[in-house]
């Protein structure tokens, strides 16, 4: 069975990003060794004017994404349980969020200092030519996060993409080449009713629903 990793890449994908799942971060000085400092569940790039037309209709986004006017980077963990962020991206002493923007090449070193804070000040970095932020995917959503930590629920989840799935079946039944995710997603999806299929997936992985 694949990763709830996986899923979460898949989503974004499905919503125009540009993905990278488990980067590692390496560590930066000599001393620390050969030892990996920590890693992304998932890293996304989405551009601004992104749309796809498929059999004539476009694709609708999901709403936190579909009206995106900037250039969007995502640093996306993923949890069973209820959203949280571990320590490598909370802690700002360790300057993983600096090392992970870094290695993207994004933006400007002058301008690194000013992004990192931002993100372990509040979990979100905006200007006119970018949104960067953090994501989390878990069963529940958490008020202990930074307003602009970006939080879905598998739940919620699993609902647009079986709405995704439904709205363009016709022309998505040739995905041969898709990732595993995706085929498994879709071919669970077949004959099903929304609720039962997402009711399915929620077991099938493990989580639990929102409230629960």
């Amino acid at each position: 069975m694949s990763s709830l990793e996986a899923v979460a890449e898949w989503f974004l994908r499905l919503n125009g990003f540009f993905t990278v799942q488990n980067f590692v971060v390496h560590p930066v000085n000599t001393e620390e060794g050969s030892q990996q400092r920590t890693d992304a569940d998932v890293l996304g790039f989405r551009f601004p004017k992104r749309q796809e037309i498929v059999s004539g209709e476009p694709l609708v986004d999901h709403p936190a994404f579909q009206d995106a006017r900037l250039p969007t980077f995502v640093i996306a963990e993923v949890k069973a349980g209820r959203c949280r962020l571990n320590g490598p991206w909370s802690r700002a002493e360790e300057g993983n969020v600096t090392n992970v923007l870094r290695s993207f090449g994004m933006m400007s070193a002058t301008s690194l200092d000013a992004i990192s804070k931002a993100f372990y000040e509040n979990g979100r970095f905006q200007a006119d030519d970018l949104d960067a932020r953090l994501l989390c995917f878990g069963a529940d959503r958490s008020r202990d996060l930074s307003e602009g930590v970006l939080q879905f629920t598998w739940e919620e989840i699993f609902g647009f993409i079986f709405d995704r799935y439904q709205a363009f079946w016709r022309a998505k039944r040739q995905n041969q080449q898709w990732p595993q995710i995706g085929r498994f997603l879709w071919d669970r999806s077949k004959h099903q009713e929304r609720e039962h299929y997402v009711a399915e997936m929620l077991k099938e992985f493990g989580v639990g629903r929102a409230g629960e």
